[in-house]
Formats: C-alpha cells, sequence, structure tokens
C-alpha cells in the first residue's frame, strides 16, 4: 500500500478519536520526510530518478547524537560499531549536553525522515503559522522509541519536553495500529485536509 494512503488512514483514525485539527494534519504530514528517499546520490543506490538500493537514511526509529547510544536503541549489538561510541566525548549519559537542557530546544538527532520533516516545517516557519509545538514533537520524535516507549533521555528533558510526551504516545497509536486493507477515498479526502493545511501550515508553495 502507497505510503500516501497509510498517511490518510492516520489521519481520519485521528479525527474519529476526535483529537484537534492539528493532530489530524499531523497525522496526514508526519511521514512525509519519505520523499527525501527521491533525492539521493548515486553512491547511496539512489540516482534521484529511478530510486533503489539502501534507503540507510530514510526509516526506522531514531536517537540523540552526541551521547552514550541506549540500549534500547534497535539492534543495540551494533551499538560498539559506532566510532562515537568510542569518543569519551559522545559516550557518556550526558554527553556534549547539559542537564535538562531540553530534547526540542538542543538535542540533536539522527537524521531520517522525521528530522527531515521537522526541519521543513521550520525552514517553512509553520509553526509561526498555526502548528502548536505539541505538533512538532510529534514529526520530530514519533519514532524516537527509547526516549517515548522505554523512558531514555530523562536527563536531557525540560518541562516543555515533559509536557508534549503524552502527545507524542497518543499519536504513535494511530501511527502504528491504523494500517488496513480498506483504502481511503483520497479525492473525497482532499478537500477537508487541504483547508487544514492553510489553517496551520499556510497557502502558497512550500520549499523542499
Amino acid at each position: 500500500m502507497p505510503n500516501v494512503e497509510h498517511a490518510f488512514q492516520t489521519a481520519e483514525a485521528i479525527r474519529a478519536a476526535g483529537h484537534p485539527e492539528w493532530m489530524q494534519l499531523v497525522g496526514l504530514i508526519h511521514d512525509l520526510g519519505k520523499i527525501i528517499f527521491l533525492w539521493g546520490a548515486e553512491e547511496d543506490g539512489m540516482d534521484g530518478i529511478s530510486p533503489a538500493g539502501q534507503q540507510w537514511a530514510l526509516g526506522g526509529d531514531t536517537w540523540a547524537v552526541g551521547c552514550a547510544l541506549p540500549r534500547s536503541a534497535v539492534f543495540p549489538e551494533f551499538n560498539a560499531l559506532n566510532a562515537d561510541m568510542r569518543d569519551d566525548r559522545y559516550n557518556t549519559k550526558m554527553g556534549i549536553y547539559e542537564e535538562h537542557c531540553g530534547l526540542l530546544k538542543h538535542v540533536k538527532f539522527a537524521y531520517g525522515h522525521d528530522e527531515y520533516m521537522y526541519r521543513f516545517l521550520l525552514h517553512n516557519k509553520c509553526d509561526q503559522k498555526g502548528l502548536p509545538r505539541e505538533a512538532l514533537a510529534i514529526v520530530r520524535l514519533h519514532s524516537c522509541y527509547p526516549w517515548h516507549t522505554f523512558g531514555e533521555y530523562k536527563n536531557l528533558m525540560d518541562d516543555d519536553d515533559r509536557r508534549v510526551l503524552p502527545w507524542v504516545v497518543e499519536f504513535n497509536k494511530f501511527d502504528l495500529y491504523t494500517k488496513d486493507n480498506a483504502r481511503p477515498d483520497i479525492e473525497n479526502l482532499k478537500p477537508y485536509y487541504q483547508a487544514l493545511i492553510e489553517k496551520y501550515m499556510g497557502t502558497g508553495k512550500f520549499q523542499f
């Protein structure tokens, strides 16, 4: 099933549950960062026209960089192969950060579709056009399972992170468990979600 159908399924499930409009919109756009698959380089197995090969910087779980990789990260047996884990600047619990500096404010995350879309929203000033802080947190951190599922990075969290965490946890119920063989009527749904895009992200063209 195309990813666009997963996007509409997620958005519609959030809508049916009665969650706010901005969260419905996040359901639609949360995986849009996977568009970076179209802009690869030949050495990555992606020539920008007919993508092929490994999607090494696209999907999967994410984690904080600049500090020790947690055992709760996916495939932790490979953590030792990461050169950062042999560098005393980066292999401690605090790493390069100050205590409770804030995940959203100061912590850097592994690059992938989440981080790309988060940066896209900031670049296009969507946070100034209507998308709340909770929406940005969901887009950036919905794949950071060490944080929202296993309780890592508490030493880096600030009050803002603690406030948005329940929204990320709630969102993931819809992201993970709404995939269904019943295909959404995208053409019929487009006007509703186009209105949400304009309300919370503005009108006109976006820069990707």
